[in-house]
């Protein structure tokens, strides 16, 4: 599994977001301290803005999971503490927390104390970009490397084996929504922006581990590609009805029978010197028009090769849904800047 979300906030609105993250806040509906800005990011792209003292919070849902790692761009702007991941179980149990507060670290367990804490980072100051990772473990006693922190690829804190990091019986050894922020923590506020969201696990044989510092770049279409089973709702190409930042409803493309797909081409990464790929995510808001059961999947065009990601149940209203692609299709390795380039994305219906 591995990889399990990331965001780069570059392809949506603040009314979007119920899309991605289905657990909002402290009352689990979308209130005025979450927004999208476009050119916010630490690239002048989007990021996610959090403004609230207390209930400021975006949760993203997750297969569960035991060990996890989560990692995000960060500029803090309030003085006080603040709760930058929450860890929560089934039903929304809180597990864990990863706060900053007097230049410090802390990992905290459900009850809110801490299990450990770093030495002074001063580099997390107000208003600057850094890149917090964070890896947890819930345990009576955790082995050693298992629950850490990194700010910038620089290990602060590391608890030791041995540490117990389980409130009580009662708290979840899984994880199955991750936060942005926290809901309902007084005193800690969440005055936060926040970049380049991704969420990981140890299993699997890639993405199991810190990433790093990485950055998520959104593609737009740019041409149609080699399948054009669609037919747009206006004029005679796809790819100039679908590259709106953000998505909407009233320019589309319809696909009537099962089977049929539509590829596009899109825009080239940006050229960097030495770049990893781990992933490829096709994003899609998609809908269905009749009864019965459809899918909807998305799909990558790599040489001669044609890969489908996971199927996603369509409704009669649009929903976000996504694939990802951690390898090449054609080659079965990691992607490279000039596979992706030369590649087409679209969906296929089921």
């Amino acid at each position: 599994m591995a990889l399990l979300f990331i965001d780069g906030f570059d392809h949506y609105a603040t009314a979007d977001l119920s899309k991605k993250y289905q657990s909002l806040t402290f009352s689990g509906t979308l209130q005025s301290n979450l927004s999208i800005l476009p050119t916010g990011g630490r690239r002048n792209g989007g990021c996610l803005r959090i403004t609230d003292y207390i209930y400021g919070s975006a949760g993203c849902v997750i297969p569960s999971t035991s060990h996890i790692i989560v990692g995000a761009a960060v500029s803090r702007w309030a003085s006080g503490g603040t709760i930058i991941f929450t860890l929560a179980g089934p039903a929304g149990a809180r597990a864990a927390y990863l706060s900053y507060s007097n230049g410090r670290f802390s990992i905290l367990n459900a009850n809110r104390a801490e299990i450990g804490t770093s030495s002074l980072v001063t580099t997390f100051g107000q208003y600057i970009w850094n890149y917090i990772e964070w890896k947890m473990l819930i345990s009576d006693s955790i082995p050693a490397n298992s629950c850490v922190v990194k700010v910038n690829g620089v290990e602060v804190l590391n608890l030791p084996a041995g540490t117990d990091t389980k409130f009580a019986i009662t708290t979840p050894t899984t994880f199955d929504i991750v936060r942005i922020g926290a809901p309902g923590e007084s005193p800690f506020s969440h005055y936060m922006d926040v970049d380049d969201f991704y969420i990981a696990d140890t299993t699997g044989l890639t993405n199991n581990n810190f990433l790093g510092d990485v950055r998520i770049d959104t593609l737009l279409p740019n041409a149609d590609g080699t399948y054009n089973d669609g037919v747009p709702s206006t004029g005679t190409t796809s790819w100039n009805i679908l590259d709106n930042v953000p998505a909407n409803t009233s320019s589309y493309v319809t696909i009537s029978n099962l089977g049929e797909k539509e590829t596009l081409q899109f825009t080239n990464l940006q050229a960097i010197s030495t770049q990893t790929i781990y992933a490829v995510k096709v994003n899609y808001n998609s809908a269905k028009s009749d009864s019965g059961l459809v899918f909807g999947a998305a799909v990558a065009v790599s040489g001669a090769t044609v890969a489908e990601a996971t199927s996603a149940t369509l409704a009669t209203s649009y929903s976000a849904q996504s694939g990802t692609f951690l390898t090449d299709p054609a080659t079965g390795a990691a992607w490279t800047e000039s596979a992706v380039n030369s590649a087409e994305f679209g969906i296929i219906v089921k």
